[in-house]
């Protein structure tokens, strides 16, 4: 599975740099298999999860995801998912892997979706 990633506008399949403590805004997520067709998330419950690099828990190094954030699947046909920056997710500024996880019962399919950098000031 792959997916694309839309925020303010812009289509992309890695995440732009986010500014620290910014919340609001949509991400689209447009998932699809691998020959290019929708991935059909009847049915599905969506999460985004995003563990900052070098943050691990216990000592099997579990990662810890800062981001757990449940998504709101906007059109499930075309694969289309929407994750809503919450207040305090943009929190620490550093270097996150992230992964769109999908869960149908005894179905779970993940897909990663690169590295998401939250800086302290929007660069100019």
């Amino acid at each position: 599975m792959k997916a694309t990633i839309t925020i303010e506008g812009r289509t992309t399949t890695e995440f732009p740099n986010l500014v620290r403590n910014d919340f609001g805004s949509d991400v689209q997520f447009n998932l699809t298999n691998d020959d290019g067709t929708p991935y059909d998330l009847t049915g599905f419950t969506v999460k985004f999860k995003a563990a900052l690099y070098g943050q691990t828990c216990g000592d099997i190094g579990t990662e810890v995801n800062q981001i757990d954030e449940t998504c709101a699947v906007a059109a499930p046909l075309t694969g289309q998912t929407i994750w809503t920056i919450a207040a305090g997710n943009l929190a620490t500024a550093g270097k996150y892997k992230t992964e769109v996880e999908c869960v149908s019962g005894s179905i779970t399919v993940s897909v990663k979706t690169g590295d998401l950098v939250v800086v302290d000031d929007n660069p100019v």
